[in-house]
């Protein structure tokens, strides 16, 4: 999950101006993905988004989280395209984002290019907007490979502001570990064990995880990265435990230790069960542990856990629901249940055409877009259809 922050490009419009080069920039990089599947889903629901003019940050978070969900099937030239199309502090985190998926990708050229985008929007940022850009840069910086860059932002930021000290962290024990000097890595992270921060704490799992993409380590070190990823993540509350047990679970399960990767599944399970079902964050949770289940062959229980997130959206607000059937939908899919999946994904596309007002309804069909195009899909005809339908009638009131 993204956390989002807000700052204004002149106000929060975009000039023609500072569009016009933008554009140039963008349609001058060289990008060879080809066109795959899942991008005319993803393409509707960027209209959707765009058409959210009553409310431009509503607007801008939607673009945003679709320009991410274009890179993960690999769309990295509808990217950027579509992140060009954002206007305000959203358009620096987007290309930033983007920069680090190319150059994890091994597209360091374009990487740069993205990168340049980034720091172009974060030159007119306004206010706190401007550091949460900043942190997104310096990711960017590291998967690239300009260490002193992401060093110099992360130093800074963390001393300006407690919020950015873990991340800092995390993020310095990962080029230490890089450099080969694993043990000072290790002690760099261990700085942290006595924060009462929650948030130090998910950085510091998260360095740990990170640390596994190092291909000299042998699986005595990858046990105990993981071991003390889970000591880490039993400090964090919330559904940030679950989001960081689960990436523990898989790795202890891609290592070949079962019985670890067991009983992670079980604490996440009894995690989500606690978590109240007035909230949507239990049907996120219920399918991603539905997934995890499925990957480790527990396809009966992957079920159970998906019918029961699917009567529980019962208990949340009419807006909340289209989203979620949506989520729960590709979960079944992934589970092999696609009659389940058919039925989820209906219900979300008749929970987004009832809702009363436009904005509402367009936020939903971006979800539902969202949900089934970054799953690498794209719909059916007749769901397609239903779609336009929705889009046809946005307008007054929104």
């Amino acid at each position: 999950m993204i956390t989002n922050t807000e700052f204004r490009l002149r106000g929060g419009r975009a000039t023609a101006r500072t569009l016009v080069p933008l554009l140039f920039l963008v349609s001058a990089l060289t990008l060879a993905s080809p066109h795959p599947e899942g991008r005319d889903t993803l393409d509707m629901g960027f209209r959707f988004a765009s058409a959210i003019v009553s409310d431009t940050k509503d607007m801008a978070r939607a673009q945003q989280t679709l320009v991410y969900d274009y890179a993960r099937i690999g769309d990295y030239d509808q990217a950027y395209r579509q992140a060009a199309r954002i206007k305000g502090w959203r358009r620096g985190v987007a290309f930033a984002r983007l920069a680090e998926a190319l150059a994890q990708a091994g597209q360091v050229v374009n990487a740069r290019k993205a990168l340049d985008l980034a720091r172009k929007a974060r030159g007119e940022a306004e206010g706190w907007y401007g550091p949460r850009v900043d942190s997104y840069i310096a990711d960017a910086n590291v998967a690239i490979g300009d260490i002193n860059a992401a060093e110099r932002i992360m130093a800074a930021l963390a001393k300006a502001d407690r919020q950015y000290q873990g991340r800092s962290v995390s993020m310095s024990a990962m080029i230490l570990a890089r450099s080969g000097t694993y043990q000072e890595a290790l002690t760099q992270l261990a700085s942290l064990d006595a924060s009462k921060d929650i948030y130090d704490s998910w950085w510091q799992t998260r360095g740990y995880l990170a640390m596994l993409d190092l291909d000299a380590l042998d699986r005595d070190q990858r046990k105990e990265l993981l071991s003390k990823a889970s000591a880490a993540a039993d400090r964090i509350a919330g559904w940030k435990k679950i989001e960081a047990f689960l990436s523990i679970e898989k790795e202890y399960r891609d290592l070949g230790e079962i019985e670890k990767s067991e009983a992670l599944l079980s604490s996440v399970e009894t995690l989500v069960g606690a978590i109240a079902p007035t909230t949507g964050v239990k049907a996120h949770m219920s399918a991603r542990l539905a997934r995890a289940f499925a990957e480790a062959g527990h396809v009966e229980r992957a079920r159970e856990v998906i019918l029961g997130a699917r009567t529980g959206l019962v208990h949340l607000p009419v807006i909340e629901r289209p989203e979620l059937s949506a989520v729960l939908s590709m979960a079944a899919r992934e589970a092999g249940e696609r009659a389940l999946a058919r039925e989820l994904l209906g219900e979300a596309l008749v929970g987004a055409s009832a809702l009363d007002n436009a904005r509402p309804r367009a936020l939903a069909a971006v979800a539902i877009c969202g949900a089934v195009g970054r799953e690498g899909r794209d719909l059916e005809e007749a769901n397609r259809d239903r779609l336009v339908a929705i889009f046809e009638g946005l307008g007054d009131p929104w």
